[in-house]
């Protein structure tokens, strides 16, 4: 199921590489959704995992940290895994092709790992 939404991750990421070299993102993230019920609108959070691969990967890497709030587009799926203590564990991972960072409050909800953004000497217009 084809899905886009805002997230905020919750769980530090981690890069690593496949064996050919492709860049593999992933981290948990709570994605939510506003729901009206008896006349109050609330906030429910959905909790998935998010994998992004290739250059998109690199990028989410060098900017998100644990915390930062997301617009993600992406194929949501049932996911399947054998967690720390052997035990089998079902969730739901979104594979996203499109990640970018949620302004709607400021940068301060973004701690980019990168250098600062370059100043300029003129003005550019």
């Amino acid at each position: 199921m084809r899905i886009a939404g805002i997230a905020k991750v919750v769980k530090e990421p981690e890069l690593r590489f496949s064996a050919d070299g492709k860049a593999v993102f992933k981290t948990r993230i709570g994605l939510e959704s506003r729901v009206k019920t008896d006349g109050e609108w609330s906030t429910e959070m959905t909790w998935a995992g998010l994998v992004v691969f290739g250059k998109l990967a690199e990028g989410c890497a060098e900017n998100i940290v644990k915390g930062t709030r997301l617009v993600v587009a992406g194929d949501l799926k049932a996911a399947n895994w054998t967690n720390k203590d052997g035990e089998k564990v079902e969730g739901l991972e979104v594979v996203a092709d499109h990640v970018g960072l949620d302004l709607t409050f400021g940068l301060e909800t973004s701690t980019p790992r990168s250098a600062p953004a370059p100043t300029f000497s003129e003005e550019p217009f």
